[in-house]
């Protein structure tokens, strides 16, 4: 029995397999070409990543950026075809097949709906062609509210049993300060509440979404895959081309200034969910936690 650990984010899938990191791969997705085209849409960007299911072929991960057809896999609401294709892609290239316990995290304010759904999804049996060879895998799903997770790594030792008894003792707070949305969930006696799991919609977007304003006055209207773009170059640090040109210069001061009022607008969130509710300790987690601790010691 294998147990897979499935995180379907904004930039990244991230996957792990029995305790251990294992890979990461960009949500991305596109239908297959003919066959004699497969090879000019791969084009040396990445390991192939070809997955056959009900019929239908998809390309995914690196191999496909950039190509006609490529789109980015970013909707908050995990239910569909694209969700179970990104899982049968993560299972594909980590190599399991037979029984395996497969868990999956959805925004906290989702968790009782399209936890449930996607619980359902990633439940039963699947047999899918992964760049040619047939896998099957036997599929039992499990779905937490995503801030969860930070909790149970916390908690639980590489050999999964109690590392923190203190946490293990008293109410947790865990606030996931994600991109478009903060999701804050209470866990109690090992388990999350469901009378607590909010999201708001105070992520780091606020901020960003400032950094679209200016660079569409720059070079006109963004498409989706560059934003993107503008995302990843801003948060790596690293130089950002659009539309033939290179940007860079004054663009981390627009995020860094935004940072200030998203923190205070965050905090305000996270007390208001908290009105009236017992905890002991606050778990900051997601990629805004640092923005937090930030505005708390300066």
């Amino acid at each position: 029995m294998h147990k897979v650990g499935i995180d379907l984010g904004k930039s990244l899938v991230k996957t792990t397999c029995n305790g251990d990191v294992v890979l990461e791969f960009p949500p991305l997705l596109a239908l297959a070409p003919e066959s004699g085209r497969v090879a000019s849409l791969w084009n040396g960007r990445g390991d192939i990543a070809e997955i056959l299911w009900e019929g239908t072929r998809w390309l995914l991960g690196e191999s496909v950026r950039g190509s006609w057809g490529s789109r980015w896999v970013t909707d908050e609401r995990k239910v569909g075809t694209d969700a179970i294709v990104l899982a049968l892609g993560a299972l594909g290239r980590l190599g399991v097949q037979g029984d395996v316990t497969v868990c999956a995290g959805v925004p906290a304010a989702l968790w009782t709906t399209d936890g449930v759904t996607l619980r359902r999804l990633l439940s039963g049996s699947f047999t899918f062609i992964w760049n040619g060879g047939e896998r099957t895998v036997n599929a039992q799903g499990l779905v937490l509210p995503e801030p969860a997770g930070t909790y149970f790594s916390c908690l639980l030792g590489p050999n999964g049993r109690i590392a923190d008894p203190d946490l293990a003792r008293y109410p947790v707070a865990v606030v996931d300060i994600g991109f478009r949305s903060v999701d804050i969930v209470l866990v109690e006696d090992g388990a999350p509440r469901s009378h607590v799991t909010r999201s708001t919609a105070h992520g780091v977007v606020v901020a960003f979404e400032r950094l679209y304003a200016r660079l569409s006055g720059e070079v006109g209207l963004l498409a989706d895959d560059e934003r993107m773009d503008v995302f990843l170059s801003t948060v790596r640090g690293e130089p950002l081309v659009l539309k033939g040109r290179t940007l860079g210069v004054g663009l981390q001061e627009v995020v860094n200034t935004a940072k200030p009022e998203v923190a205070e607008s965050i905090i305000s969130d996270v007390r208001s969910a908290l009105v009236g509710v017992n905890y002991r300790t606050v778990l900051w987690t997601g990629g805004g936690a640092e923005w937090i601790v930030h505005w708390r010691t300066s």
